[in-house]
């Protein structure tokens, strides 16, 4: 009635663990999803603040390769002016000077004409201004000429001590955002004469290469950036699409994921199923051999010796030797029953895990070995305090089997010794065990922790060949590996790995 009682809290339970791992993998899910998205996101964003910064830089580039060209434009335009026109006209007569146009047949002075030029030139591209300014202005220029603000006054210093190099800087300027590119006005051959003589001069000990004033152009941003603007507007709209058509198809990919998740369970279930339905009958099969076959294995092996007992002097030699061989197989028979029974147990048994002292199992398996047969001499080096973490039972086993392997294999060794310890393989720290026994051909090393497969023959060396399988798979519930080393005659080591304490 018990075990019928349980079925229903078996079943709550499990019905309970698959719901909390739905959950869970829900939970996954949309958290992968919406990780995936935000990265996605912030991807977006990077590009769109890499080139919002592009667009920046373009737009400075671009005001200051426009003022760099006002400004050699202006400059050449004046120097042409100066020397092919204002130099010609002079040897007629032609007066040059800055009120030319209330003069009848004057022409204007080179600076006066520049400027000129540079406002025609701004009332058609953007409202361009050029500025021409000096320390020094003629009387007629004081109100313009002279250095009006902070940015003109720095112009002038710095471009005095360092008359190659330009000085700009963005600021606002009459209300805009603008750049303000300033390159020094560098006094000429052609025009020192003339300043140092004008009656009006305010400086006459000119020399040529002085800086006599600065030429200014001041270019508004404010239209450069509107068609740099309208050129990004469609490149963050593409962004933008592209990025919702990422997120869309984002979103199928996890979708396909789920339903392929959700199919996996499904047929891991139904596989979860099937092996234990297989492990049931297995077990029910184990239960069936170790109590139905045992019984009848123990009846032949007492008959025959009852047999060898009482009617001893029945049989001839041969005969009493056809019974001990009865009595031998019924005795290996059971004995690899057992030995299946313990390889089912520790597939099924439960694990504690705990820190254990290898060290200390191993000594007692040793005394254990010694007791049982005194007779023998074997020398044990076993390394103290090597703790490992797992399950104590099922680690004890798996030492039984090691270190009793070693010393069946070492009982035709004059001085048999066997070693337990740690030691560097590959850069990883290992536990081993050794033996100077009889070792093994490595070309056959595959099939040692093979049930039931032997390298030796039984009247050679006793055994099942199940005793290897047992330790393989206790140190594989463990998480770890164990593999094994020797040759002919020359021992063999065993290797395996815990996890450390």
């Amino acid at each position: 009635m018990k075990s019928k009682a349980s079925f229903p809290a078996a079943r709550s339970i499990r019905q309970g663990v698959l719901k909390a791992w739905t959950v869970c993998r829900d939970l996954r899910y949309g958290r992968t999803s919406l990780g995936l998205g935000i990265m996605l996101c912030i991807g977006t964003a990077s590009i769109l603040w890499h080139l919002t910064q592009l667009s920046s830089q373009l737009v400075e580039s671009t005001a200051l390769d426009n003022a760099r060209l006002y400004t050699v434009t202006l400059a050449e335009f004046r120097t042409l002016y100066t020397s092919e026109v204002v130099a010609r006209v002079r040897d007629h007569g032609v007066e040059v000077t800055h009120d030319y146009s209330t003069k009848d047949g004057a022409i204007p002075l080179p600076a006066t004409l520049s400027m000129l030029l540079g406002k025609s030139i701004g009332q058609h591209y953007s409202g361009v201004q050029t500025r021409l300014y000096s320390a020094y202005p003629f009387p007629w220029r004081q109100k313009t000429g002279g250095l009006q603000d902070e940015f003109a006054k720095m112009a002038w210093d710095q471009l005095r001590q360092n008359p190659t190099e330009p000085v700009y800087r963005f600021e606002s300027f009459d209300g805009r955002p603008s750049l303000r590119y300033a390159t020094a006005d560098l006094m000429r051959s052609a025009c020192v004469n003339c300043h140092n003589t004008h009656p009006d001069t305010p400086k006459n000990d000119w020399e040529v290469g002085d800086v006599r004033g600065v030429l200014e152009i001041v270019h508004p941003m404010d239209t450069i950036v509107e068609r740099t603007e309208a050129g990004l507007r469609g490149t963050f709209a593409m962004m933008f699409i592209m990025t919702g058509l990422g997120l869309a198809g984002l979103a199928l990919v996890i979708g396909k994921l789920r339903r392929n998740q959700a199919e996996l369970e499904r047929r891991v279930l139904e596989r979860t199923a099937e092996l234990q339905t297989s492990n049931k009958e297995l077990e029910g099969f184990a239960y069936s051999v170790s109590h139905n076959l045992r019984s009848p294995l123990r009846i032949m092996d007492g008959f025959s010796q009852l047999l060898l007992e009482d009617y001893a002097d029945k049989f001839d030699a041969e005969g009493k030797d056809i019974l001990n061989r009865v009595r031998a197989s019924s005795q290996r028979m059971g004995q690899l029953i057992d030995d299946l029974l313990n390889l089912s147990s520790v597939m099924r048994s439960e694990m504690s895990r705990e820190p254990v002292d290898l060290s200390a199992l191993a000594e007692t398996v040793a005394d254990e070995l010694r007791v049982g047969q005194p007779e023998r001499q074997v020398e044990f080096v076993i390394e103290e305090e090597q703790i490992a973490r797992g399950d104590r039972r099922l680690l004890e086993l798996m030492l039984q089997n090691m270190v009793g392997n070693a010393w069946k294999f070492t009982e035709k060794q004059e001085h048999a010794k066997i070693e337990f310890g740690r030691t560097p393989v590959d850069g990883e720290s290992v536990y081993f065990v050794r033996d100077n026994g009889a070792g093994f051909d490595m070309d056959y090393a595959e099939k040692l922790f093979a049930p039931f497969q032997r390298l030796h023959s039984v009247g050679k060396f006793a055994g099942t060949g199940v005793g290897l399988a047992i330790v393989q798979r206790i140190i594989n519930r463990h998480g770890g590996r164990v593999w094994a080393e020797g040759a002919v005659e020359q021992g063999a080591t065993f290797y395996f790995t815990l996890e450390p304490t």
